[in-house]
């Protein structure tokens, strides 16, 4: 493409056009008033145990197992995009949805043939409220919404950019010093930029304008180019392949401007200003639409700039426009694309010195066209968020940040209002609640959507590392590893015959998968993690379902591991899960485990040396194949006691431990006949400091509480359902709102969700 073909083919031509050549689109492309937003807590729930494939019980379905108390933590802040939460007391309603929520609550700011092109916010009336200002290339005017209450604006007030003038982009800042916002606009269709200085009260004063040349002006930023205290304009060019710098006299005034090239057949389509190599001077970064690429303009602080760096985005890729923020908290300014081209946007981290890390692509999904960006914390979490408008697909997508400059996969919302062709965003908090909230305009169908923000305790999409080919992870435990302070997580392989060490590296992100066999056709069903040789570093002990024995993996101190130290648990027994604690009050762990066809419990006392005595079975009765098992102190004497679910016999038992080792027989509790209890967890959901008992009730489809009355003895308690079809099967519990009372968290294989169970502290 020459610039020749670009006067041909005028911009506003192409509108109608949507595919791989097309250079007509317009967005914005930062936040122009971004408030500061309120912290919600994080989530940090406190154990999670994963589903295992189930010992001939439906052939499809996979079967819970055992897992540390901390894995929550993990779970469910790296692995939810929607969470369904439900209320922890039985005279509420089922069904509140808890989430992070996009709601579209001003369409309607809507003027015939107005084309809106792009969008951004300031307070321009001095109310403390964040008004709307868009550039209405089909009625070569801007549009003024200046806001009267929460989320509501009055009706549009218009000012003329001249006839002709396709108004595409706007910048807002205070250019005369008289502390009111005044506007500058990019008039494409007269190569021009318009000013129009603020009178405080939400009124202008008539365009004043400044010519380009025959540039195309496209996009426009503001800012002190030349250290001299004064606001000034840079615009991108689309018509001579440059961008051109203005400088304001404060006064309301500009120089005519000084052109910077951005290469042949460049087509700058957007441009952001910031510091990037922290010399306190502001630095220029264009998005080419036509040559693919990023280029760094640097300044040196009196108005001249070098072109230093060019940072190809791809083939095709045609970057649509550019934002910068700092993305992984070190201070250095980073930068995304949106690369309509390749539906994709482009986060390139800084290494503060002007100088990026090739691009990293984050899908927006296909034939999404992306077309613009905003930087914010959309989630409250203190971490900075993107949020793009995807043009094709009509939908808002946000990308929720870790951090670390990395982020989960687009999370799609969708516009409530009719026709949604998302052109243009900017971010502000528009009905005061401290919330990031997010503007669109459409320019196909000519409005302005205020689309809402919302969050209650959400979680973010999971990040996933491979296990391996046919591996079927059933159990999973969360512990350090190799003594670096951060917590690594190990899982039970059920259809490799391994279990995989991921090592962490403490920004939520994990090394590859390293295994340890665990031997031919042995099923690995369940692992936990204690230290069994007294040498202070963390062993792990998993039940081999297959083999009918429990493994012991040594840890070296550095991540690895010794092989794997069996012990029996008889013939047929099917172990299928396994915990570790202190049964004979000697100091040393002691490894209890359910044989699901053994019918029984069994006690392994350890001696502190990695050596274990031989099996003591208790049977949990006939056909009841004994499922999960858990550990606590239920009759308050400092002795630890055993609790089981029995899958097929329809209950939970509690045997008692005497503190030497042994334990009372079973005292069983009942659930519904064929209902089936999968899985178990022991908290004190009542406040009562008793611990109480929680088991997933499979074929039920619900959760059942047994109340600990502190002896030792139990009553059946509140029943919660799941969801229809839901077969809940892996439990934990932990405090998910920072209300000081405990929630439980469920797992739905069924419907392939999690459950939470806010509590109310009453049980």
């Amino acid at each position: 493409m020459t610039s020749m073909d670009i006067e041909m083919l005028p911009l506003e031509h192409q509108i109608d056009q949507i595919s791989s050549d097309i250079t007509s689109r317009r967005t914005t492309n930062s936040i122009q008033d971004q408030h500061p937003v309120e912290t919600i807590p994080n989530v940090l729930p406190k154990t999670v145990r994963t589903p295992s494939k189930k010992p001939d019980h439906r052939p499809h379905k996979l079967n819970s197992k055992k897992v540390v108390f901390m894995f929550v933590m993990f779970t469910l802040i790296s692995m939810i995009i929607g969470i369904f939460t439900v209320c922890f007391s039985s005279p509420k309603p089922l069904g509140k949805t808890c989430t992070f929520i996009l709601k579209s609550e001003a369409p309607g700011l809507i003027v015939s043939d107005s084309h809106p092109h792009s969008i951004t916010v300031a307070d321009f009336n001095n109310d403390h409220l964040l008004d709307i200002v868009v550039p209405n290339s089909g009625t070569s005017s801007l549009g003024i919404f200046l806001r009267q209450d929460n989320t509501t604006f009055r009706d549009q007030i218009t000012y003329s950019t001249g006839s002709g003038s396709l108004p595409y982009a706007v910048g807002v800042a205070d250019f005369n010093h008289d502390q009111h916002i005044d506007i500058a606009v990019a008039n494409y269709g007269t190569n021009n930029i318009g000013i129009f200085l603020g009178i405080g009260n939400g009124t202008f004063m008539s365009q004043i304008t400044f010519s380009t040349g025959s540039s195309r002006p496209l996009w426009i930023a503001v800012g002190d180019m030349n250290n001299d205290k004064q606001i000034d304009i840079v615009v991108a060019n689309y018509g001579t392949n440059d961008i051109g710098i203005l400088f304001g006299d404060g006064l309301g005034n500009f120089a005519s401007p000084k052109t910077l090239s951005t290469g042949y057949d460049s087509v700058p389509y957007s441009l952001a200003i910031s510091d990037l190599n922290n010399d306190d001077k502001l630095d220029i970064i264009v998005a080419n639409h036509g040559t693919g690429n990023v280029v760094i303009f640097v300044g040196q602080g009196n108005g001249t700039f070098e072109m230093q760096f060019i940072i190809s985005t791809g083939y095709k890729s045609q970057p649509y426009s550019v934002a910068v923020d700092d993305l992984n908290n070190d201070t250095y300014m980073d930068i995304v694309v949106a690369c309509s081209g390749l539906n994709t946007i482009d986060v390139l981290l800084s290494f503060g010195n002007g100088s990026f890390t090739a691009p990293y692509k984050y899908s927006t999904n296909n034939n999404s066209f992306p077309l613009s960006l905003v930087i914010g914390d959309f989630d409250n979490d203190n971490h900075v968020d993107i949020a793009v408008a995807n043009y094709q697909n009509e939908s808002v997508g946000v990308f929720f940040g870790y951090g670390n400059g990395f982020f989960t996969d687009q999370m799609i919302f969708f516009s409530v209002s009719y026709n949604f062709n998302p052109y243009s965003i900017a971010g502000g908090d528009f009905n005061g609640d401290n919330r990031l909230d997010i503007a669109v305009v459409n320019y196909d169908y000519n409005y302005v959507d205020i689309v809402l923000t919302y969050r209650n305790y959400s979680f973010l999409s999971q990040n996933t590392y491979s296990t391996g080919i046919q591996s079927g992870p059933v159990s999973v435990a969360v512990a350090d590893f190799n003594n670096d302070k951060q917590l690594d997580i190990v899982v039970a392989n059920y259809g490799t015959n391994n279990i995989g060490i991921f090592l962490g590296y403490g920004n939520g992100t994990f090394s590859t998968q390293i295994t340890y066999s665990t031997g031919d056709n042995s099923q690995p069903n369940a692992v936990t993690i204690g230290d069994f040789n007294n040498d202070k570093q963390l062993d792990i002990v998993v039940a081999n379902y297959g083999t009918n024995n429990i493994g012991i993996f040594l840890n070296y101190g550095n991540g690895t591991f010794s092989s794997q130290t069996i012990h029996s648990t008889g013939n047929g027994s099917r172990p299928s899960d396994v915990a570790a604690g202190d049964f004979d009050n000697d100091g040393q762990l002691d490894i209890a485990v359910a044989n699901f066809y053994g019918w029984n419990i069994g006690i392994f006392l350890g001696y502190g040396n990695e050596t274990f005595s031989s099996q003591q079975t208790y049977p949990t009765g006939n056909s009841s194949n004994p499922q999960s098992i858990a550990i606590g102190d239920f009759n308050n004497d400092s002795r630890l006691d055993i609790a089981v679910v029995n899958f097929h016999g329809d209950s939970m038992g509690v045997f008692l431990g005497y503190g030497n080792g042994t334990f009372a027989d079973q005292v069983s509790y009942s659930v519904s006949l064929s209902t089936h209890p999968y899985d178990i967890v022991i908290g004190d959901v009542n406040n009562d400091d008793h611990q109480d008992i929680i088991v997933t009730i499979d074929y039920g489809q619900s959760i059942l509480i047994f109340f600990g009355y502190g002896n030792g003895t139990f009553v059946e308690g509140n029943t919660y359902p799941t969801g229809s079809g839901s077969y809940p099967y892996s439990i934990a519990v932990g405090d998910v709102n920072n209300d000081n009372q405990l929630d439980i968290i469920v797992t739905n294989c069924g419907t392939n969700n999690v459950v939470v169970f806010i509590g109310e502290g009453d049980g």
